[in-house]
């Protein structure tokens, strides 16, 4: 099956359940009027290209939440975008994107079981591959829709995993508020959490420590 396509209903496969252990340091970078373990409540159109990857759908609506199993991860994940000069195509972090951002860490009380969309086996038992994770946000209208029924099939599942586009040695993942409550998880103090926004302080070293390390402008 050609995977840039409108997934089936119903989607027909076996997912396969990827489990994050409890207590495992998750990293979020959130907008500073929305609290670090908030679920985020808003549905997109299906035309849709802003927001994230697997945004729920007005049609499945659901709150849902972002995350990283690391602060590059999540760095990478949420701030890095390509730009386009003379020069050529580079990565850059816009600079009035940290003024509204905040960083933090949590970590679930139990252990979670997420649909893994993390390896080239595990994508193809539902007829997927690679483009469902790595794909431009102007395909999004389409992953959205392919997580609305990744849903319906793994009723069991708690969210999705998945290998970061930015920091491939990393995980990005997104939880489902009606299937892992905010109640379940806990909050792990850090000194980048503490100041107002990523443009100031512990959390601005971190994001300038990023930038260096993958050649990244700021």
């Amino acid at each position: 099956m050609p995977p840039r396509i409108v997934p089936p209903i119903p989607l027909v496969g076996s997912p396969q359940p990827y489990h994050l252990r409890a207590d495992l340091p998750l990293t979020r970078i959130h907008g500073r009027t929305r609290g670090l373990c908030d679920f985020n409540p808003i549905a997109r159109g299906l035309d849709d290209i802003d927001g994230g990857r697997f945004d729920a759908l007005t049609t499945d609506r659901f709150g849902y939440l972002y995350a990283a199993d690391s602060d590059r991860t999540a760095v990478g994940e949420t701030l890095v975008s390509f730009s386009k000069s003379k020069s050529g195509v580079g990565n850059t972090i816009l600079t009035k994107a940290l003024k509204n951002k905040k960083i933090g860490r949590f970590a679930a009380k139990t252990d979670l079981r997420l649909v893994d969309l993390v390896t080239d086996d595990s994508l193809a038992t539902i007829g997927q591959d690679q483009w469902l994770t790595q794909c431009d946000s102007s395909d999004y209208p389409l992953t959205r829709q392919w997580c609305a029924n990744i849903r319906r099939l793994a009723d069991w599942s708690q969210g999705l995993i998945w290998r970061s586009r930015r920091d491939p040695a990393g995980h990005a993942l997104m939880l489902f508020e009606d299937r892992c409550p905010p109640e379940n998880f806990t909050i792990i103090p850090t000194i980048e959490q503490s100041g107002p926004n990523l443009h100031d302080g512990a959390a601005r070293a971190l994001i300038r420590r990023f930038a260096f390390a993958r050649g990244v402008s700021v």
